[in-house]
């Protein structure tokens, strides 16, 4: 288990870019904000259910895993133990972010978890090798990537040929109107607050991890959200 250094994290991300020390800024928050923040979000904006999340993303977990970003680290616990008690292999994990708040908070969570390693980490510049993981999860996570396409770039990189990814993609709104103006509302305050970049249309994020070296073999839309599993394409 890292025992994160806040200071060393807050280091490197005042040297990281304008947009990324934004997004660090907007995540500095107590853990339980985040967590009710986050519900908020998962039930309202991204119309889903933190138990398909659980579900979708306890499944691609391996020996060599990487979760970006990682948050309070709540989704990967719930992930973890919902692996757990159903008796299946204990996955090596590295887990990123950009905010100090949120690297404490997750470090905590899995102080006592073996196979766990929490860091600072920018998605858009991985300090990876080539090829080291065999999986990567981005839970609740892309809607506020800076650069989506540098971040998808540079997964692709670190991330073994054949190696696979998932990922929830917030949406813009569907459905009925109310739920709509509801939606686009949550939005509006996120995109305020920094812990959202922009929701994407689901033929543009598609099109997005193609045009960056991945292959789609799984596509859910359901509520908001778009679940998407793709594959590393050979190099």
């Amino acid at each position: 288990m890292y025992e994160v250094d806040s200071n060393t994290a807050s280091l490197a991300a005042s040297s990281a870019s304008p947009s990324v020390r934004r997004v660090a800024r907007a995540f500095n928050t107590p853990s339980w904000w985040y967590d009710i923040r986050g519900m908020f979000l998962v039930t309202f904006a991204y119309n889903s259910t933190i138990w398909k999340q659980v579900s979708f993303f306890e499944g691609n977990l391996s020996e060599s895993h990487l979760e970006v970003p990682i948050g309070n680290g709540s989704v990967l616990d719930m992930c973890l133990k919902y692996r757990r008690l159903r008796k299946r292999p204990t996955p090596g994990v590295i887990a990123i972010d950009v905010s100090s708040a949120m690297i404490e908070s997750a470090t905590k969570a899995f102080r006592k978890t073996e196979n766990v390693t929490v860091q600072y980490g920018d998605v858009g510049k991985l300090d990876f090798s080539d090829g080291q993981f065999q999986t990567v999860n981005i839970a609740n996570g892309f809607h506020c990537f800076p650069d989506p396409g540098l971040a998808l770039d540079e997964i692709s990189r670190v991330l073994a040929p054949g190696g696979v990814a998932t990922a929830n993609v917030l949406l813009n709104p569907r459905g009925l109107a109310p739920l709509r103006w509801f939606a686009n509302r949550i939005n509006g305050w996120a995109m305020r607050k920094g812990i959202l970049i922009s929701p994407f249309d689901a033929d543009q994020a598609r099109t997005l991890f193609t045009e960056h070296g991945f292959e789609i073999i799984g596509d859910e839309v359901r509520g908001n959200t778009l679940y998407l599993t793709v594959k590393k394409t050979a190099a």
